[in-house]
């Protein structure tokens, strides 16, 4: 926990020790956690869109820095379950049909329930906790940044 602590605190350290905007800082920090988040590649896709959108690229590769793949997996089960709500599935169901589908070895219908029952809801519900995470690290940090400059 003493290790977390101290990688917050190097990481708003370095952060705001950038130069820059306070609506650049606190989108490039953003965009960072948001690819963050998002299982797959964080990195790179983070700096193409922080690059595209003329945000401050620093600030993206320490908000990606700051999180690593544990994070995504914590939380995993909160996806699931807005992406089961926003569907009106049972997130536990979901888990159910799969197993059963999988212990009946019919290849069609476990691709089938994959994309459709698992992959949907779940890409649906991480790209919801995505974006509020990334919305609340966007008002923290242009918070702080306007404090800072003024």
């Amino acid at each position: 926990m003493m290790k977390l602590i101290k990688r917050i605190k190097v990481s708003l350290k370095r952060l705001f020790s950038i130069k820059d905007t306070p609506s650049n800082l606190a989108g490039g920090a953003a965009v960072g956690l948001f690819f963050a988040i998002m299982p797959g590649e964080g990195v790179f896709t983070s700096l193409i869109i922080a690059t595209l959108f003329k945000l401050n690229r620093m600030t993206t590769l320490i908000s990606v820095g700051a999180t690593n793949t544990w994070s995504t997996l914590a939380l995993a089960p909160l996806a699931a379950i807005i992406g089961a709500r926003i569907f009106h599935l049972d997130a536990a169901g979901i888990i159910n049909d799969f197993q059963a589908v999988y212990a009946s070895r019919q290849w069609l219908d476990i691709s089938r329930l994959l994309i459709f029952e698992l992959a949907w809801p779940l890409l649906v519900g991480f790209l919801a906790v995505s974006a509020a995470c990334s919305l609340m690290c966007y008002l923290v940090v242009y918070t702080l940044a306007n404090k800072r400059n003024n």
